[in-house]
């Protein structure tokens, strides 16, 4: 079981948030119940087989965590730059650039635009004086909210009530990068952004960081606490620093990007990774066409409100996801030579519901050989589970009937 730790991230009013040194710091600790609700869903959803899942086969951009130099947007994972305006939300700009980041590392670097208004607006995690990005990725992922994009609903850089969150962007699973430290190691931040995509992360903006201009290292010792919420989107050993996104426009450091140091202002604290939704229509088709394939074919279950399933035949994966929109069942075509054995192996992720609307998650596997020929038609199926919660259980495929 993962130790749990407090998460307190609050910015203070507008800029306020940067002249920390002139103005009370504001830190809004989690109440009882928010810490209650946060950990219950942590050991629902998170652990370290959900990590570790990560490390088998997937078709996601093979980022190597022990490189020098890594700048997610050399990868095309990352969004533009945005500004919150004279609204504390930083907490919501650093939550939905992360995410947007994810999205694009999970859907073939696809950019995405979510609506920072939506969040403020609905979340409950926050207002203008301030928030906590940990509530809102709980309120996102527990509650299977679906956000809009910022067409839909524009910045107004102002808290208002919500209309409603019938958007189209999920987020399927967060948590910690180490909810054992305040700062996580440099290890493994890196280690998370290889495997996500960008960190959202705590740190401590005094009124020179508020000033940063250019593309110099900015290293800054501080006493002052976390006050402020970024996106790291790389790294650099030479200058051993983090690269991060902010949020208040491309008048800040380097058109709104910023090299701070492993050891300066408290940055990482509280970091955090966002699981976006994989959507199928952007998964790219890694199998040589030719006329002959056969098809691979899941359904959700009346237990099961999403699905994530990694599928390895003969060497090449490919990834596809049940549960979105309404989607209840997906098929993946492959190309191949005629009547031949295929070995494959399966992983899955899956959100079962109970019959009192309670989620958890569950990691599936399972491996072996089948005899196929052209147009074959084949289908994923849960032999059995491993434990009484069903959080375990086997997969195969085999031929429909």
């Amino acid at each position: 079981m993962k130790a749990f730790i407090v998460c307190l991230l609050l910015t203070l009013q507008g800029f306020a948030e940067v002249y920390a040194q002139d103005h009370p710091l504001g830190y809004l600790p989690l109440t009882s119940d928010q810490k209650a609700t946060i950990k219950k869903n942590q050991d629902l959803f998170f652990g370290s087989e959900y990590v570790d899942y990560d490390d088998h086969d997937h078709p996601f951009p093979q980022i190597d965590y022990t490189e020098r130099h890594i700048d997610l947007r050399d990868w095309g994972l990352v969004s533009p730059v945005k500004d919150q305006k004279s609204c504390g939300s930083c907490w919501v700009f650093a939550t939905l650039a992360t995410y947007e980041s994810s999205y694009a590392f999970r859907n073939s670097k696809a950019i995405v635009n979510l609506s920072a208004q939506n969040a403020l607006n609905c979340s409950g995690a926050g207002n203008c004086i301030g928030g906590n990005p940990a509530m809102l990725l709980d309120w996102w992922v527990s509650r299977r909210v679906l956000l809009k994009n910022e067409f839909d609903q524009p910045y107004n850089g102002f808290f208002g009530s919500c209309s409603d969150v019938m958007g189209k962007y999920k987020a399927v699973a967060w948590d910690f990068v180490d909810a054992s430290r305040f700062i996580p190691s440099t290890t493994d931040i890196k280690r998370a952004i290889s495997r996500h995509g960008a960190v959202l992360a705590g740190v401590s903006a005094t009124l020179s960081f508020e000033r940063l201009r250019g593309s110099y290292t900015y290293n800054e010792s501080t006493n002052l606490r976390t006050n402020h919420v970024i996106s790291i989107v790389g790294w650099d050993d030479d200058r051993e620093a983090w690269l991060v996104k902010n949020s208040w426009g491309t008048q800040w450091g380097d058109n709104g990007y910023g090299w701070i140091g492993y050891a300066s202002n408290l940055i990482g604290a509280s970091a955090m990774w966002v699981d976006a939704e994989v959507d199928n229509t952007l998964q790219p088709d890694n199998n040589d066409q030719d006329n002959h394939s056969f098809k691979v074919t899941d359904n959700l279950s009346n237990d099961q409100v999403y699905e994530e399933v990694y599928l390895t035949i003969n060497g090449k994966v490919q990834v596809f996801s049940l549960g979105t929109s309404g989607q209840k069942t997906a098929t993946k075509t492959f190309h191949f030579d005629p009547n031949q054995e295929v070995t494959y192996k399966i992983y899955s992720k899956t959100i079962f519901k109970d019959n009192n609307g309670n989620t958890r998650l569950g990691i599936g596997t399972g491996e072996g050989s089948i005899h196929i020929d052209n147009n074959e038609d084949l289908h994923i199926y849960i032999t059995r589970f491993l434990n009484d919660d069903r959080s375990k259980y086997n997969i195969i495929i085999k031929k429909f009937t």
